[in-house]
């Protein structure tokens, strides 16, 4: 009777502990796709108190942490006003991490150079827990399910759900994978590590901005970007809101001059406009105008930021974190993909390995693409770790620029001066060079866009 009684009990642990990571799983889910992050981080936690060594708990509770790194750093932009996405007369918009769907914000706190470093700061701190969580989560078996599409930022900290930008709604403005294609993910063992990974890439490159003072490109380029602010460059803003105003006062169909113009004023013969046709002539002419001085002003700031990409280092220790933070990266990839590679199921797959299916219809994972990344790594670690070389243009094929010495031995970063040679001549040695054809490589491979590949493959 004992060992039956023994038995019964033993079957009871082992339907209730899927049961509960089901309910819990579920719960989980449903909290982050209405867009209460912070709540999801608790629910987590409380499902750690009760199981420790809970996997999926401990994974979604990296996951969410990750997550809410994201939503403070999109709300300390809302709070600053940043207009983001892509913007017609704004190249500098088409940045990358720039283009978070950040809602407007009509009362924003003017940004200060000194501001916008401690929301980077904290971002970093953030960051780093979440990439602690996610080192600790045990080895094994992970399974948590989620409706990935529809997990929801609260940007603007509006406590309402439904209006809330959507993951597939960020990763879309960022990558320009289509939002509809990312639905139900059921994340495994093999995404701990590429999570994990992504949380040291990113405190790579908030590493490396906090390193340096970057405080005159902010000032002198980033008026489109916070046009609230009280910038040096404001008056710019100022004067490219003059000249939207002409284009929207006309309208963009009265911006076009009309085929006739171009018929009779370039043909043989007098033109003989009428007084109405030279009115329309004028109108056009000036819209005209205004949309060149825009386009002109979008490459301008373009130009100004990377003439501004002169910046002194101020925590040369960070560039040795960020170097750090870059291996670690690199580290995680391979596990990451030889945790994939082992999978035998197929099942919604968020990284999938050449046998299965993935959530991107116009990206797939074949042996080819993971061949030429795993390369790609190699090289990587190799120039990080300085046992290969960045061939320069100004200098003889047997010499390079070794990265692993200007993170660790900063000086001022002036990109011009880089790509033209002065000051890259501390850093020049002699030795192996990374071959040029793994880059050329990657991206023949890489069909549906590199951009997109790299911020899915981390």
């Amino acid at each position: 009777m004992m060992t039956r009684f023994k038995l019964a009990a033993l079957a009871c642990v082992v339907l209730t502990v899927p049961a509960q990571a089901q309910n819990f799983a579920e719960t989980f889910d449903g909290l982050l796709r209405s867009g209460r992050i912070a709540d999801a981080q608790q629910a987590a936690t409380e499902r750690l108190v009760e199981a420790p060594d809970d996997a999926q708990a401990k994974f979604a509770l990296g996951a969410a942490q990750f997550l809410g790194a994201v939503e403070a750093f999109g709300h300390g932009l809302y709070t600053y006003g940043l207009i983001s996405g892509p913007q017609e007369d704004s190249a500098m918009a088409e940045m990358p991490f720039l283009r978070l769907p950040i809602p407007l914000n009509l009362h924003p706190q003017p940004m200060t150079y000194d501001g916008l470093r401690r929301l980077l700061q904290q971002f970093g701190s953030d960051l780093a827990r979440s990439e602690q969580t996610l080192a600790s989560v045990p080895d094994g078996p992970v399974a948590l399910p989620l409706d990935a599409g529809e997990i929801r930022f609260d940007f603007a900290g509006s406590g309402s759900g439904s209006d809330r930008p959507t993951l597939a709604i960020a990763l879309s403005s960022i990558s320009g994978v289509p939002p509809e294609e990312l639905g139900i993910i059921e994340f495994d063992e093999g995404d701990v590590p590429w999570l994990e990974g992504y949380a040291h890439l990113l405190q790579g490159l908030t590493d490396f901005l906090l390193a340096h003072d970057f405080s005159r490109s902010v000032d002198l380029t980033f008026h489109d970007l916070f046009p609230y602010s009280e910038l040096t460059s404001a008056p710019l803003r100022a004067a490219a809101q003059e000249q939207r105003l002409i284009v929207a006062a006309i309208g963009y169909e009265a911006c076009t001059m009309p085929d006739w113009y171009w018929e009779r004023a370039y043909g043989e013969g007098d033109p003989g406009f009428t007084a109405e046709e030279k009115a329309q002539i004028e109108t056009a002419q000036a819209c005209g105008s205004a949309q060149s001085a825009l386009w002109a002003s979008s490459i301008g700031d373009l130009v100004a930021f990377v003439h501004l990409f002169d910046w002194p280092v101020v925590e040369p220790e960070r560039m040795k974190s960020s170097r750090l933070h870059l291996l670690d990266m690199i580290a995680l990839s391979r596990e990451s993909w030889r945790l994939i590679r082992a999978e035998t199921d197929d099942n919604h797959e968020w990284l999938p390995s050449p046998d299965q299916t993935g959530p991107f219809q116009n990206m797939q994972v074949t042996e080819q693409r993971l061949e030429a990344w795993a390369g790609f790594l190699d090289q990587a670690e190799g120039v990080l770790q300085g046992r290969l070389l960045i061939p320069h243009w100004r200098f003889p094929h047997d010499r390079g620029l070794n990265i692993r010495r200007m993170f660790d031995e900063p000086r001022r970063f002036d990109l011009v001066l880089l790509v033209t040679g002065v000051a890259a001549i501390p850093y020049v040695e002699k030795g192996p060079l990374a071959p040029s054809s793994t880059m050329e490589g990657l991206d023949r491979v890489l069909a549906g866009g590199p951009l997109a590949y790299f911020l899915w493959f981390n």
